[in-house]
């Protein structure tokens, strides 16, 4: 008598959902931007795990009087299945200014959101920080919102997070002004222990 064939049933997948999933028909991406370093190459990208920043910070200095833009750094993430992004996406990270040779230092940040699909840059929204300053170094942390109206981001295109910094100094020194991109905040910035952890939460359409 020959053995009998015994199918296996297929396994179920189970998803889970918190309730404020179930209440607003949304699922928030955590996402870090990050900085790595290979060699003499300098990376930066979006990553969904906690993980060191190699350096910790994105920065740029200055002595104009007047506000220039010191950095423009993109994070990118490659994501290979389309979402569609609506509601507040909220962002917070530590910044510190410093100066040598007097004067006052102030900085703000531009934060934003955007799509790239390969040639074509697209800005879904952005936000400007609050101004920060001080006469000597010093930091703090930083919390922004982006607001997004139900746009839609392909598998096929990358999501983007672009941090720019402003700075300027008062006194004709030179300003250096610094954003945190360790997602551990393996050190935090030494006069306040500010947290040099970036993150970024993305309200997605379940």
């Amino acid at each position: 008598m020959p053995t009998p064939i015994v199918f296996r049933k297929p396994q179920q997948t189970i998803q889970s959902f918190s309730f404020a999933d179930v209440a607003t028909g949304k699922g928030i991406l955590t996402l870090y931007p990050v900085s790595t370093k290979a060699d003499a190459t300098q990376e930066y990208s979006l990553t969904g795990f906690v993980t060191d920043g190699q350096p910790d910070t994105i920065s740029g200095s200055t002595s104009s009087a007047s506000f220039v833009k010191v950095a423009d750094i993109d994070f990118d993430l490659d994501l290979g299945k389309t979402i569609r992004i609506d509601g507040d996406v909220l962002a917070a990270f530590g910044v510190q200014v410093s100066d040598t040779g007097g004067g006052s230092s102030t900085m703000y940040t531009v934060t934003k959101l955007r799509k790239w699909d390969g040639s074509t840059e697209t800005d879904l929204g952005e936000v400007q920080s609050a101004e920060f300053s001080d006469a000597a170094t010093s930091d703090a942390r930083r919390a922004v919102k982006i607001a997004v109206s139900n746009k839609r981001v392909l598998g096929s295109e990358t999501l983007r997070v672009t941090c720019e910094i402003w700075a300027l100094n008062t006194g004709g020194a030179t300003t250096t002004a610094e954003v945190g991109v360790d997602p551990t905040n393996g050190t935090a910035f030494a006069t306040n222990s500010s947290s040099k952890a970036f993150t970024v939460r993305v309200p997605i359409i379940l």
